[in-house]
């Protein structure tokens, strides 16, 4: 990859091994993508044309005092001088897979049949580090097609606990027996 969004994401991802604050940076990251996400507003503030770099520096200092690493608060501000805030999501997507990859942590997909609160995302990503043994962060997705359960796919690799797959393979074992 060659565009200055993934040159910063690296610059970045430099930054915080070379400190060995990995992990900090990480949780400072996703806090900013978080907010920027909910916030969309933000994003056409610090886009503006009507404030100057000294506003935008400010609102960013103002509204991300709570940030630990002021490299990541600092990277906002450049992003925001070089008029590249609207590649802010990009970004720090790009950050967050290189701090994860290197940390060990494995993305998948929790897909269940209403939104989960974080406690029981944090229980079943607790029971899939234990059974393969590796860090795994789930994101959870509404499937109404689901009948009950849950279905986890990490890697390319689908556990199946719903209740839909269930039934589908009680219908097929019964058929593989000849009952109808």
């Amino acid at each position: 990859m060659d565009s200055p969004v993934f040159h910063y994401a690296v610059a970045l991802f430099d930054i915080a091994k070379e400190e060995g604050k990995i992990v900090s940076y990480l949780e400072d990251a996703k806090v900013l993508s978080e907010v920027i996400n909910e916030n969309k507003d933000l994003i056409k503030l610090l886009s503006s044309y009507f404030l100057n770099e000294d506003e935008k520096n400010d609102i960013i200092d103002n509204s991300f005092s709570l940030l630990n690493e002021v490299n990541v608060k600092n990277l906002l501000k450049l992003i925001t001088a070089n008029h590249m805030v609207s590649k802010l999501d990009d970004l720090l997507d790009e950050f967050i897979e290189m701090c994860n990859e290197s940390l060990g942590v494995k993305k998948g997909k929790l897909y269940s049949t209403k939104e989960l609160s974080k406690d029981e995302i944090a229980k079943i990503e607790s029971a899939f580090d234990s059974k393969l043994n590796i860090k795994v962060q789930l994101e959870n997705i509404v499937d109404t097609s689901l009948i009950g359960g849950v279905r986890v796919v990490i890697n390319d690799h689908v556990y199946d606990g719903s209740l839909k797959n269930q039934l589908e393979s009680l219908k097929s074992s019964l058929k593989k027996e000849g009952v109808n």
